[in-house]
């Protein structure tokens, strides 16, 4: 009595990613985001360079979208250390978008240029930390950070900051801090609640107006050596 054959099982296809969510998807990795990866997963910073970049070089480059992937813990082949992510001397190309996004780990970029737009619109974060980095303004509209924000150290924005509406459980810091805005405001806090301090001294400059209408300030506000033009 001969026997049917088998029928061959095909292997259920996984479902499909959303887009930008796995680094494959960016491969080859630049230098500079192969050594974030290989930081990220230790809990170190991942050191590009000594000082904030004047160009943009394929030693120094890291993509916005790559970034993002880090920053949000996208990708179960790329884990980050509860350290998060951090990185000095980089020059991030493209937006980085995490508006309406829930960042689960720190994210320091210290002495770094931010060449597209850094939008943290109704976001949700540890703590932020961008000192001694240059970008082209914030945009953090409602955002609620579980600790600090901090814009110091040589710090420049080339546009205006935005934190209106925005809930910070620690301080913002903005020491040593420079705003250039391309537009009247410099610095929006309408109806921000700092639980902390919020600093404008130490040689904090600004080129425009300070907004702080509605806003509530669970320490002090410091302006001492701050220049506001």
């Amino acid at each position: 009595m001969s026997r049917s054959p088998r029928k061959k099982l095909r292997p259920t296809p996984s479902p499909p990613h959303p887009v930008g969510h796995l680094l494959a998807e960016f491969e080859p990795l630049l230098p500079a985001e192969a050594k974030l990866r290989e930081a990220c997963r230790k809990g170190e910073m991942a050191k590009i360079g000594d000082e904030r970049p004047d160009a943009m070089t394929e030693a120094n480059r890291i993509r916005a979208e790559v970034l993002r992937v880090f920053c949000l813990g996208l990708d179960p082949a790329a884990p980050v250390h509860e350290h998060g992510v951090w990185a000095q001397g980089a020059w991030i190309t493209g937006h980085l978008d995490l508006s309406d996004c829930s960042v689960p780990r720190p994210l320091l970029l210290e002495k770094s240029v931010v060449a597209g737009a850094l939008i943290l619109a109704d976001a949700t974060t540890v703590g932020v930390s961008f000192d001694g980095t240059r970008c082209r303004g914030i945009t953090g509209d409602r955002l609620t950070c579980r600790s600090g924000v901090f814009l110091r150290a040589g710090f420049v924005a080339e546009g205006t900051v935005r934190f209106a509406g925005a809930a910070i459980a620690g301080d913002l810091a903005c020491r040593k801090g420079k705003f250039v805005p391309t537009e009247e405001d410099a610095l929006d806090l309408d109806g921000a609640k700092i639980a902390g301090n919020v600093f404008l001294n130490g040689g904090f400059v600004s080129e425009g107006t300070v907004r702080l209408l509605g806003a509530i300030i669970g320490g002090d506000l410091v302006c001492n050596n701050g220049r506001f033009e």
